[in-house]
């Protein structure tokens, strides 16, 4: 059910209708156009006069521009216009004053509104920081709307799209594109759009009574009939995103992702608060979004304080220090006891060292005990007069204890003998004066000698009736003023010149000015107002005749003042010559290796030296300590082409450690790697190789108790703790593994023998003390076994069956600790 509508194009100036019509046709030209026959089709009117688009005949009374007067008038301010904008009713006419006004989106036009600017020089100007479209797309929007005498700087227009609009005026406006997308009875007279022109557009509606004249439009003198996007084949209107850019909504938020700050986020168009992909949620309701808020479980917190989140902050004695943290939580000078405890400051008011709570003279640092005179006074006399300051009247005066007449420190003495105390006389050296200076002060008498009202002791010229002070001239001369220039003619040597005093160097009346205040009067100086020259020289007045770098030339004829060697900056400028010093085709100046002919640049190595990676392993040559080892960039301890390797990881690379799987040792030493070089007993032989170490007792644990028994091959002696009793023990009770031994370390090396009389039984995890001494012995493999000896006295360790009572006999064991600090060896003599 297509619809087609006959269309009247009037223009004075050439057309030419694309798509096979003839060119170059001119005065009146009538076509049909059949609307349907592409989805969108569009005409475009190049500065065109007079053109009018309408149905079966042209038809304008219902587009008559009704000027009236304004419903209210705005300054050019963005937040007046919208808020007018927002409350206006169909028929109200908004005026805004010239102004730029910056907008950020488009304005709230509704039904009827018109919107009218000033048609002054100071345009309405709505400005946009980048290219915006301003697209109103329903009937209420747009039917009836007028747009008088505005300027849309980065704007264009839609109107339509949805509903199709009717009513619609742009009158003398300037704007970047106007698109009508479904139109009638609309007119669009006397603008300038640019670039993209005005479209109209048939879709979803008939294009009734249009009229679009005197317009200047960006196309040229041209009307186009077809595509707003001819190179775009997906689009044939610019849309939300222009031609080129797909209206693509990855987010399905309705908002293209050309306008979509947020393209992956469809609750977003902008990241707000705390960006895309994260919602500006406020769990807690505190006002705070989450992503902001350091609590956002707690409503009462946004930081989780002294306290932390879920535990509100309470400074019950508002010290600043939460209850949570404070010693003294109703105390809110203190948040811990201190010296005098909680509710008492530990104040030290004297600063004494002595906290006020224990002292008894808390004011006075030199006291904590109030003495003789009290703590507000210090118990010493000053003045050395045998009587305490506390005590004394006059404690800075030996002489008094009281202040008597004159007080402390002056004596009750009357130096002129007027019967006046010097204490009280104002003149106490002049019999004639005491109770007043007079107008002379003391020492002078009150006399006017030339009886002109001055007193001598005030009068500059006592014997002058004339005056009062000197002057200029003296006392006895008038100080008389011939030209009235203010100086007196006894000092005047142009008494009748006021302009000068001195004839100067232009003589009494020929003024000595100076314009350019150089020191040479205008009469002497032939430049008299350039303040650096007398006589014009090569460059003349008001330039100076300087030669900067003194090759003869002065400044103002050489383009290189600073450069003795060049008047003209060349290609390297004035600063440096134009050579080329390593013949590279490249001057120095723009050369930053100037002496290598191979280089342009430093690079990593530097001028002069080749970026090369000898042994390939990403560091060049000139970083590189190892150059041909590619697996090393420094030498190390072993040097280039060996390996630091560490076995024994005592710091000690195998290329320089003699002991290389001994981490204790890097020589061999007396006793060879893996064992130790201790000398127990000091004498000079390490024990590896020390016959008969010396054997040293353990203490026992308590006073021991000696026994003595006789058998029939020989008497030994058994020590036991004095705590405990001696006895057989059962395998039972000597097998266990030794934890704990009184403060000594275990003692792990294989084949070590020692004496305990603290154990773990196996099914015990504490030491036990009320055994005998028990002799163990470490096993091969790590443990610690009770030890048994042979019937030849040689010590085995136990096994499960062995007899537990052996015959007696003597036996010397050696235990041996082994740490990596220290070792220490123990023999104890006991029964076995």
């Amino acid at each position: 059910s297509c619809k087609c509508a006959r269309s009247v194009l009037h223009n004075t100036g050439a057309m030419r209708a694309k798509r096979g019509s003839p060119p170059a046709l001119r005065t009146w030209l009538c076509m049909y156009l059949l609307i349907c026959s592409s989805p969108a089709a569009a005409i475009n009117s190049g500065k065109s006069r007079n053109l009018q688009f309408a149905g079966d005949e042209v038809s304008g009374s219902n587009l008559a521009v009704q000027v009236t007067g304004c419903s209210v008038t705005l300054p050019a301010e963005l937040v007046a216009v919208r808020q007018a904008l927002g409350s206006a009713s169909a028929g109200d006419i908004v005026c805004v004053a010239g102004g730029r006004i910056e907008v950020d989106g488009p304005l709230p036009l509704t039904q009827g509104i018109t919107l009218r600017g000033s048609t002054s020089e100071a345009k309405t100007e709505f400005v946009a920081a980048q290219l915006q479209e301003w697209v109103y797309e329903t009937h209420a929007e747009t039917a009836g709307v007028v747009l008088e005498h505005l300027v849309f700087d980065n704007v264009r227009f839609r109107f339509g799209g949805k509903e199709a609009t009717s009513g619609v005026k742009i009158l003398g406006c300037t704007m970047e594109g106007l698109v009508f997308d479904g139109v009638s009875h609309a007119a669009v007279r006397d603008n300038t759009v640019q670039p993209s022109g005005v479209v109209i557009m048939a879709v979803g509606a008939d294009i009734e009574e249009v009229v679009v004249e005197d317009n200047q439009i960006g196309m040229g003198d041209d009307v186009e009939i077809g595509d707003h996007c001819p190179a775009d084949p997906t689009k044939t209107v610019p849309g939300a995103c222009g031609c080129g850019i797909p209206e693509t909504d990855l987010d399905g938020d309705g908002t293209p992702n050309c306008n979509d700050q947020c393209p992956q986020d469809p609750t977003k168009v902008a990241p707000r608060l705390c960006g895309c992909g994260v919602a500006d949620k406020d769990s807690d309701g505190d006002g705070v979004v989450d992503c902001q808020d350091g609590c956002p479980q707690d409503a009462e917190k946004t930081a989780a304080g002294q306290c932390g989140c879920g535990s509100v902050d309470v400074d019950s004695d508002n010290d600043g220090v939460a209850d949570c943290l404070d010693g003294c939580p109703q105390d809110s000078g203190k948040d811990n006891p201190g010296v005098c405890g909680c509710g008492k400051s530990d104040n030290d008011s004297d600063g004494d060292g002595t906290p006020d709570c224990n002292d008894k003279c808390p004011n006075n640092s030199d006291k904590i005990s109030p003495g003789v005179c009290g703590c507000q006074a210090s118990d010493t006399d000053s003045d050395g007069d045998g009587t305490l300051d506390c005590e004394d009247l006059c404690p800075g005066d030996a002489q008094k204890l009281a202040p008597g007449k004159c007080g402390c420190g002056s004596g009750d003495v009357d130096s002129d003998g007027d019967g006046v105390l010097d204490c009280n006389d104002l003149c106490p050296d002049d019999a004639h004066k005491s109770h007043s200076v007079g107008d002379c002060g003391c020492g002078l008498p009150e006399i006017d000698s030339d009886k002109d009202g001055k007193k001598d002791c005030m009068d500059g010229c006592p014997h002058d009736f004339l005056k009062e002070n000197p002057g200029v001239c003296g006392c006895g001369k008038q100080d008389r003023d011939t030209d009235g220039d203010h100086t007196p003619d006894c000092v005047d040597f142009c008494k009748d010149d006021a302009g000068k005093t001195e004839p100067g160097v232009c003589g009494c009346g020929n003024p000595d000015i100076d314009r350019d205040a150089d020191g040479t009067p205008d009469c002497q100086d032939r430049c008299p107002e350039d303040a650096k020259k007398r006589e014009p020289g090569i460059c003349g007045c008001g330039v100076s005749d300087q030669d900067s770098d003194l090759d003869g030339t002065p400044d103002c004829n050489d383009r290189c003042p600073q450069n003795q060697d060049k008047f003209e900056p060349g290609v390297c400028g004035c600063a440096e010559a134009d050579q080329d010093t390593d013949n590279d085709g490249v001057h120095d100046c723009e050369d930053p290796c100037p002496k290598d002919a191979k280089k342009l640049s430093p690079g990593v190595c530097g001028c002069g030296r080749a970026d090369v990676d000898s042994d390939h392993d990403g560091v060049f040559d000139c970083e590189d300590e190892c150059a041909h080892d590619p697996k090393k960039v420094a030498e190390g301890q072993c040097g280039c082409g060996h390996q630091d390797t560490d076995s024994d990881g005592d710091g000690t690379a195998d290329c320089g450690d003699q002991c290389p799987h001994d981490p204790l040792k890097i020589v061999p030493g007396p006793c060879g790697c893996n064992k130790s070089d201790e000398d127990t007993n000091g004498n000079g032989l390490a024990d590896c190789n020390d016959p008969v170490p010396p054997a040293t007792t353990v203490p026992p644990t308590a006073p021991p108790t000696t026994t003595s028994t006789t058998t029939a091959s020989s008497t030994t002696t058994t020590t036991v703790p004095k705590h405990t009793t001696s006895h057989a023990m059962s395998d039972a009770e000597m097998i266990g593994e030794l934890a704990w031994m009184a403060g000594e370390e275990k003692l792990e090396e294989e084949g070590a023998v020692f004496t305990t009389t603290e154990y773990i039984p196996p099914a015990t995890t504490k030491p036990s003390v009320s055994k005998d001494p028990v002799q163990v012995v470490v096993t091969p493999d790590g443990e610690t076994k009770p030890l048994v000896t042979t019937t030849a006295g040689e010590p085995t360790p136990s096994a499960p069956g062995a007899s537990t009572t052996p015959k007696p006999t003597t036996k010397t064991t050696t235990t041996t600790t082994t740490t990596t600090t220290k070792t220490t060896t123990t023999t104890t003599t006991t029964t076995t």
